[in-house]
């Protein structure tokens, strides 16, 4: 389950799928605001998935 969940993670924050997701008309490309978040904290967030990738709940 762990190692099938960090596939869906790894999958989810590619690049690829990152861009393909910004180009999205009904939800980040929606307004210049949303885009902006979108932009600011997408490349944050999967920063911090692959940094805390193998890490043991409850020690860090």
């Amino acid at each position: 389950l762990t190692e099938l969940c960090w596939q869906c993670r790894a999958e989810y924050n590619e690049l690829g799928f990152l861009i393909r997701r910004m180009f999205d008309l009904k939800t980040n490309l929606r307004t210049l605001t949303k885009l902006g978040v979108y932009l600011r904290y997408s490349p944050i967030f999967r920063r911090e998935v692959f940094k805390k990738h193998g890490m043991r709940f409850g020690l860090h």
